[in-house]
């Protein structure tokens, strides 16, 4: 009863909740296909949960296995969405990550993110909702248009959406910039290639989304 008070009061405890719960399913059931096709190897089982998309000794990773061979399409590919219509990659993929450093990383800056906002700022959860998931959605879109051979995963751009529009409020409301502040470190930070290549394009546009949804509210 009171984990499903806190997920139903907590809108990013429920965001979070779905991105690990989708991590953890995808990835097992990759695991448990390769296992049984013999492309993975027993002592690579570890690695192959934490590192999905480092590439096995079958010569394919985790991700592109259970991406094409099982044929779940989980991950954003521009090219599939625009000539082969897989357009529910644009929503999927924004609860997919990497790898679980990916993973973490996002999750521990949306918790940062949710104490910041519910610490400073009285936003409805609707709102933390909506601005998440257009956020990632229009980043995704702008991505799959404009990159359309490039594969894609993780929230970084709903992350965006979420603090540029706690920025806009924060500033509106108190007269502050400190979110803003933060907001530009971080945005330098994760535009460098420290854990893999940062989508910079859904970053750009789930943060001018944010500033928009923020201006308009």
């Amino acid at each position: 009863m009171l984990s499903a008070r806190i997920l139903k009061d907590d809108p990013i405890i429920m965001l979070i909740t779905v991105i690990v719960i989708t991590y953890v399913v995808v990835i097992s059931l990759g695991l448990i296909y390769a296992l049984a096709k013999g492309l993975v190897l027993t002592s690579e089982l570890f690695y192959a949960f934490i590192l999905p998309n480092s590439i096995l000794s079958c010569g394919k990773s985790l991700l592109e296995i259970v991406n094409y061979d099982i044929g779940l399409h989980v991950i954003l590919v521009g090219y599939e969405v625009i000539i082969k219509g897989y357009l529910w990659e644009l929503i999927t993929s924004i609860f997919m990550h990497a790898n679980m450093i990916h993973l973490l990383v996002n999750v521990i800056a949306l918790a940062i993110v949710n104490y910041i906002v519910s610490a400073t700022l009285n936003i409805r959860y609707s709102d933390i909702i909506k601005v998440f998931m257009l956020s990632g959605f229009l980043g995704n879109v702008a991505t799959a248009l404009l990159t359309p051979m490039v594969a894609s995963v993780g929230a970084s751009g709903a992350l965006f959406g979420l603090l540029s529009y706690g920025a806009i409020r924060e500033y509106r409301e108190t007269n502050s910039y400190t979110l803003m502040v933060l907001l530009l470190i971080i945005f330098v930070i994760s535009s460098l290639p420290i854990i893999g290549y940062p989508n910079i394009l859904a970053h750009t546009v789930g943060l001018i989304v944010g500033v928009i949804l923020g201006f308009m509210s």
